[in-house]
């Protein structure tokens, strides 16, 4: 999960949704830097008296908008960097650079694992289950991704229709093998995640972001869906 910036947040000077996507910085990752500045264009959801944009389908392929600047609930600021195939890239205000295969997965470092099994989890359609081992050294995990259900989600940037996307994490062989368990909420036509929950499995409690803040890029189509309902 993202660590929590402290000190004020500058004004973003545009009118924008809110959304999140998620990422972590690792226990050595301590030096912060000011992120770069990011202009935005002005975002219009739907006007009122409009309907709002229909449920995700049952099936959707992979949809992620380059260039999305994401302020969640718990500080600091992310954002998509690259979309390459299935895997999302992301940099954070400390200019952490972080891959993520099929956007809902992160490895550890120098891990291997079978990329055919995590690409498989595209076009998401609900029920679908993939599960994959990942190995590092002699630890190994057993990774299970499903997407249960399609439902609409309330964040503080409104409401979106999302797709719920599980992740379980369990280590395999000796020692503690206590079961991690990461949920995401994926807006199809927001292009990003907007809210994320990390349950540890190993007593702690339940940790969430949801969306904060989001500006897109100049760059991206007028015309695009945000997702957001009114």
């Amino acid at each position: 999960m993202m660590r929590k910036q402290t000190g004020s947040r500058s004004t973003v000077e545009v009118a924008c949704v809110l959304l999140l996507v998620t990422g972590f910085i690792p226990a050595g990752c301590l030096a912060r830097a000011e992120p770069p500045p990011v202009v935005f264009a002005p975002l219009i959801g739907p006007a009122a008296g409009e309907p709002a944009p229909a449920a995700p389908r049952e099936t959707q392929a992979f949809r992620f908008d380059v260039g999305t600047a994401v302020f969640p609930t718990t500080g600091g600021v992310l954002t998509t960097e690259q979309v390459d195939g299935v895997d999302l890239v992301t940099v954070d205000a400390w200019h952490h650079r972080v891959i993520h295969p099929a956007a809902f997965f992160e490895p550890h470092e120098g891990a291997r694992y079978d990329r055919r099994a995590v690409e498989r989890f595209w076009p998401i359609a609900v029920g679908k289950r993939v599960r994959f081992v990942e190995t590092v050294g002699s630890k190994r995990w057993l990774h299970v991704m499903s997407a249960l259900r399609a439902e609409t989600v309330p964040v503080p940037a409104g409401e979106f229709h999302a797709f719920v996307v599980e992740r379980t994490m369990q280590r395999i062989g000796e020692g503690p093998r206590s079961l991690a368990t990461y949920t995401y909420w994926y807006a199809p036509e927001a292009g990003a995640i907007v809210k994320t929950q990390v349950r540890p499995g190993n007593g702690a409690p339940a940790i969430t972001e949801e969306a904060d803040v989001i500006g897109y890029p100049l760059s991206r189509p007028s015309g695009a869906s945000t997702g957001l309902l009114q």
